[in-house]
């Protein structure tokens, strides 16, 4: 941070202007931010302008822990209940099979019971593939809550929030 604070002050002392250099690091400093100095910038209230900034920041922050505090609960049910429906696919159809099998009834059993059974077999002969596709969901979550994708939604949904109230 100390390193974008010093090339700050050489781009501003060079003759750029604050929202150029800022401009420079979008991962520090938000399209919206950087907006908002320019208005102060070009406007003559840049005082002004970088308070609504350091506002805006701040409802921002404000709402996305919101978010991750509802959502956190509700994601973490939703995992609980996968891993209960895996076991229950892993352990429960091959029991009921084993009664199936204990009454004599391989071939008549019920159509759900077979994909049931099937789906299980799959699971334990390509557990590495089902591994592998939840650790890329994890990771493209992580990069859509860390992108300005979110942002955008949560703006959008701010706006869309507002009109109808």
């Amino acid at each position: 941070m100390q390193d974008i604070v010093e090339d700050i002050l050489i781009g501003i002392e060079g003759g750029s202007t604050i929202h150029e250099m800022m401009a420079r690091y979008p991962k520090v400093f938000p399209p919206l931010y950087v907006n908002f100095v320019r208005v102060g910038e070009e406007s003559g209230s840049l005082e002004n302008a970088l308070l609504h900034a350091r506002d805006y920041m701040e409802s921002n922050m404000k709402l996305k822990k919101q978010i991750k505090g509802i959502l956190l609960p509700k994601i973490a049910l939703f995992v609980f209940i996968l891993f209960a429906m895996v076991a229950a696919l892993l352990f429960g159809a091959p029991l009921i099979q084993n009664i199936y099998n204990m009454f004599g009834v391989d071939k008549d059993l019920p159509v759900i019971t077979q994909m049931a059974i099937s789906w299980a077999k799959w699971l334990v002969q390509y557990w590495y593939v089902v591994l592998t596709i939840i650790a890329g969901l994890f990771v493209l979550f992580k990069v859509y809550v860390s992108s300005s994708i979110l942002n955008v939604t949560v703006i959008v949904a701010l706006v869309i929030d507002h009109e109808y109230e």
